[in-house]
């Protein structure tokens, strides 16, 4: 049964190792960042948020052309 409020496999893998959206992932990977990463697929566009203390930071979000 597939989730429709994931994001696709491929904004998925952007953050991973190597990925366009990889130096996000390490930020919030820090010792003490405070971030919380949160997916969010059921919007269009699909996106992800970054929080701080229940605030957006970012707010990356997937269109035809990037991000």
């Amino acid at each position: 049964m597939n989730d429709n409020r994931a994001v696709s496999k491929n904004f998925l893998e952007a953050f991973w190792e190597k990925g366009a959206l990889s130096p996000f992932l390490a930020k919030i990977k820090e010792d003490n960042s405070g971030l919380q990463l949160r997916f969010r697929g059921n919007d269009t566009p699909e996106a992800i948020t970054i929080y701080y203390n229940n605030h957006i930071v970012w707010k990356i979000s997937k269109h035809t052309r990037g991000y």
